[in-house]
């Protein structure tokens, strides 16, 4: 005999579906994640280069102990920080997403003292 076929329609199974990350929180999860860590955003060897090469235009010999650059890089860093936040609250001020150069020269001459 030959078995009876059912006439019912075939039942996929079901599969897991894939998670898929939107770019926006990707982002918002790395801006997290550089927001807690302690590191430099700076390279030491490049920004310590930079120092050397600043401090040869005054004079040749000059030397710098380790905790100076690390105090310079924290200060410079601070400070790139902060033009970076205070133009980005000019740029959503002014209805923009990006900062442009024109934010920054509005920050300089608001923090000009």
């Amino acid at each position: 005999m030959i078995p009876a076929t059912s006439t019912a329609p075939l039942e996929k199974k079901a599969t897991p579906k894939r998670r898929t990350t939107r770019l926006k929180s990707k982002a918002l999860r790395e801006i997290r994640d550089e927001q807690n860590s302690t590191k430099h955003v700076i390279p030491l060897a490049p920004f310590q280069r930079l120092v050397q090469e600043t401090a040869n235009e005054f004079g040749q010999g000059f030397r710098f102990r380790k905790d100076a650059i690390q105090a310079l890089q924290t200060d410079c860093e601070d400070y790139i920080i902060d033009m970076f936040n205070t133009s980005n609250l000019l740029a959503l001020r002014c209805g923009r997403e990006t900062i442009h150069a024109k934010d920054i020269q509005l920050w300089k001459t608001i923090t000009r003292k």
